[in-house]
């Protein structure tokens, strides 16, 4: 609830944003800085990206019990989520083989490389997904079981 309310309170973004429309009257906006195009209010991409963050906390902390310690097969996925951040601080594209094929392999997954080639695309794709919207790595195995 205290997003929404921070939410409305937001001022609206800064001359940078522009409105425009498209062909079918639905609203664009338009940053003339970064030249980024997007169908969605940039307050509320700021703040769905918020809302995301919080639902991720949350559900880390829900997972661990107090005075709980990592598991090896948290350490594992923490091992990867720092290869995938330092490619991504690199510039370089977030995925690699080696990397999908150790996340395939953590426990709680259980894909085969080898056979399951749609699994191990939806995973490559989601992964990217969660770089580039920012989501907290250490929930994406958890996420993917739900």
């Amino acid at each position: 609830m205290w997003i929404c309310e921070h939410a409305l309170r937001e001022e609206t973004p800064s001359a940078e944003w522009q409105e425009t429309v498209d062909d079918k009257g639905q609203p664009l906006y338009f940053n003339t800085r970064s030249k980024k195009m997007q169908s969605v209010h940039p307050v509320i991409e700021k703040f769905a990206q918020v809302y995301h963050k919080q639902k991720s906390y949350q559900k880390l902390m829900q997972n661990m019990a107090p005075g709980e310690v990592a598991s090896a097969e948290d350490e594992q996925l923490s091992a990867i989520i720092s290869d995938v951040m330092k490619r991504v601080n690199q510039k370089l594209p977030p995925a690699t083989p080696d990397i999908l094929e150790r996340l395939a392999l953590l426990p709680r997954l259980q894909i085969n490389p080898a056979t399951d080639f749609f699994l191990m695309r939806s995973l490559k794709l989601t992964l990217e997904a969660y770089v580039e919207k920012r989501f907290n790595l250490q929930t994406f195995q958890s996420d993917l079981e739900t």
